[in-house]
């Protein structure tokens, strides 16, 4: 789905703020989705990306980058945010970094970030690796090592 296009979705459809029974059934979302958490309680060892921070963070980072592009309206992204923050608890030889594609356009596009999550991994400022989807926290460990 084009950015574009999923931003004109997302105004004539905004996000419920619900969970549908069966994603509660299978646990797959927390009670308090990310969208959700004031900013000042989000997970600290989670960088939040821009464009003024991107270079220091990720290319010029001294240690393998996990960057999630991700979107506060996508389903998908909300069930992976406790994924990535244990990740980044869980694992301190690696940087977690989540970028916002609808506040950070350029840096979207500039990656050809078509469909969200998309998760990139990045070492020695080059873009070693890409996983598109929910998925698995060990195939997020196997893209970034």
């Amino acid at each position: 789905m084009s950015l574009l296009f999923a931003g004109l979705l997302r105004e004539k459809f905004p996000l419920c703020d619900f969970v549908t029974e069966k994603e509660e059934k299978c646990g797959i979302l927390r009670a308090s989705v990310m969208k959700n958490i004031p900013e000042e309680e989000m997970n600290m060892a989670v960088i939040k990306l821009t464009t003024e921070n991107f270079e220091k963070e990720v290319m010029q980072a001294d240690q393998p980058v996990l960057v999630d592009f991700y979107a506060d309206w996508c389903g998908p992204c909300q069930m992976m945010g406790p994924v990535v923050e244990e990740i980044a608890d869980e694992t301190p030889g690696i940087k977690v970094c989540k970028l916002n594609i609808d506040e950070q356009i350029e840096l979207a596009q500039r990656f050809r970030v078509m469909t969200i999550p998309t998760f990139m991994a990045f070492k020695n400022g080059e873009s070693v690796g890409k996983q598109i989807g929910a998925v698995p926290k060990s195939a997020l460990l196997d893209l970034v090592k």
